[in-house]
């Protein structure tokens, strides 16, 4: 069942809030009053649904890994901000992206002294390696099933081993049934389980028959 999510949406100016008021005014003037208000309305529709990992790859566009490259901000056509992640070097499990570079779009950003973001969304940096299991590219607040559920990162072990992680840096540990599971504290990522492994029930996933799969 679909809950609230735990997201609220935050706006703060960047400079001390003692000081000029000016960037205040300047918020509420064309395009960014617009912004300011999509934004808003963008993040009261948020709503985040428990995903099992069989629901994670069933309702994916696309299901690929990535190296982030570059991060950026820039309007779209309504002049609504929007940050945008470039991913490099892909290996892709479903879906056809349209490039050998992906662009994760994703609602916010700064303008006019301002930042407009989702609290507690998870963050990029340049140089991560990610996994990400994306619906709506282009359209949702924050493209990715089940927002936080459908986020990883492979971090290599102290031998190389690259291994998959969850956004808040819990490592999978295994599976139960359909669900992922997890340690209950950040640990070793040695714990978590090999990518290959993960690609391979990512497989597994996919070729289950259709009648056996979450409807959409």
């Amino acid at each position: 069942m679909a809950t609230k999510s735990r997201y609220p949406f935050l706006f703060w100016p960047f400079a001390n809030p003692l000081a000029s008021l000016a960037p205040v005014l300047r918020v509420f003037r064309g395009a960014s009053f617009a912004w300011f208000l999509v934004c808003a309305a963008a993040a009261q529709a948020l709503v985040v649904a428990e995903r099992d990992f069989s629901a994670l790859v069933a309702k994916a566009d696309l299901i690929l890994e990535g190296t982030v490259t570059r991060i950026e901000e820039a309007p779209d056509e309504r002049g609504i901000q929007r940050t945008l992640v470039h991913l490099s070097d892909l290996l892709v499990h479903k879906g056809v992206p349209d490039s050998s570079e992906f662009v994760l779009d994703i609602a916010g950003g700064t303008k006019g002294g301002f930042r407009a973001e989702i609290l507690d969304l998870p963050r990029f940096a340049v140089g991560d390696r990610v996994l990400l299991f994306v619906r709506g590219n282009g359209h949702a607040v924050f493209p990715v099933v089940g927002v936080h559920q459908g986020y990883f990162r492979v971090v290599p072990d102290d031998r190389g081993t690259p291994r998959v992680v969850r956004s808040d840096g819990l490592p999978v540990i295994g599976r139960s049934r359909r669900a992922l599971r997890f340690p209950r504290k950040t640990s070793d990522t040695a714990r978590g389980v090999p990518l290959d492994q993960f690609r391979e029930w990512i497989r597994d996933e996919l070729q289950r028959p259709a009648e056996a799969k979450e409807p959409e």
